[in-house]
């Protein structure tokens, strides 16, 4: 299946109507085909993303490297946090024997879309150089601690 909200992650806008309409007509092909479908997109996006990258950590000082590394951990951590509150706040809504079925989609809506930010960042944490990504793993450990 082809998860919309994450398409509209992916591509960093809101989705057209029509864009939508194809999606949606996907989705109700068999699941093997849609989900082939699904996989160009993030293989195409991951190529993209491949190639955009144009940090060269040799160029940057230690000091650069630790602020940019910092910067980045503490994101990623407020990306996890918001991800995990939006997780509960679902898991609390389905479980309340009176939630309404609206309240119910609009925290799945916003439990996705935190989920898709924090894939993205996980994905951008992987493709750092050696050296960011090990600084980053130490600032990240520091906080998580806190």
């Amino acid at each position: 299946m082809i998860n919309k909200i994450g398409v509209k992650h992916l591509i960093g806008r809101e989705l057209t109507n029509q864009e939508t309409s194809v999606l949606e007509w996907l989705n109700g092909w068999e699941e093997e085909t849609s989900s082939i479908i699904a996989g160009l997109i993030h293989a195409a996006y991951q190529h993209g993303k491949q190639e955009s990258i144009s940090i060269d950590s040799k160029k940057m000082t230690e000091e650069e490297i630790q602020q940019f590394a910092l910067a980045l951990a503490e994101r990623y951590l407020q990306v996890e946090k918001d991800h995990a509150i939006a997780s509960e706040l679902y898991k609390r809504t389905c479980s309340e024997e009176y939630s309404q079925a609206i309240e119910r989609v609009n925290k799945f809506v916003a439990m996705e879309q935190a989920f898709a930010v924090y894939k993205i960042f996980a994905e951008a944490v992987d493709v750092l150089p050696e050296d960011i990504k090990h600084a980053f793993s130490q600032h990240y450990e520091r906080l998580i601690q806190k």
